[in-house]
């Protein structure tokens, strides 16, 4: 009986630290994953119209590189027309593409260091735009609202979190009961 006991305990006493280090070599492996993190916020549309029939609208349109790297080739693509635009750049020696039609206007930004940003004030006909209406995006893929609620990603990483700490909390509460005094 003596024997059976101390098969167990030794199993046990190997296997949760094993299950441990496991969990901790995936968490390490997940958080240095290749991560783009690029947001974009709309300001409140601003009425312009001083004196004339033309109703126009005033916004500014800010995106942010948050993640670690650097973000090459953001593309702001608005499918409606603007009047006008001023680009706060970066690095004054960013070099950007515009082209402004009738009926859209892109911007595509070089490149973004990390905590980089760039602003565009734009004036538009009519009521201004909509967050529906922008397309940001960057050579990894689309860039998120920054207002938005956060990912799934973050949820799930926070709530395993939790739970891994509870159950390690739980396991040396339990060691020290079960230790001889």
């Amino acid at each position: 009986m003596a024997k059976k006991t101390l098969q167990s305990f030794s199993m046990n006493s190997v296997l949760i630290p094993l299950l441990i280090v496991i969990a901790g070599a995936l968490f390490t492996w997940w958080l240095n994953q290749e991560r783009y993190d690029v947001r974009y916020t709309l300001s409140e549309k601003v009425p312009v119209s001083f004196g004339g029939p033309l109703n126009e609208a005033v916004q500014q349109l800010e995106v942010t590189n948050l993640s670690k790297k650097t973000v090459d080739r953001i593309r702001v693509k608005i499918p409606q027309p603007i009047i006008a635009h001023e680009l706060i750049k970066n690095s004054q020696a960013d070099v950007e593409e515009v082209f402004n039609g009738k009926e859209i206007f892109e911007l595509i930004y070089p490149t973004l260091p990390p905590e980089g940003s760039f602003r565009i004030v734009l004036k538009t006909p009519g009521a201004g735009l909509s967050r529906g209406s922008l397309e940001v995006v960057h050579g990894k893929g689309p860039a998120a609202y920054g207002f938005a609620a956060t990912s799934i990603t973050t949820k799930i990483s926070s709530i395993a979190t939790i739970a891994f700490m509870l159950l390690y909390t739980v396991l040396l509460v339990r060691g020290i009961n079960d230790s001889p005094v």
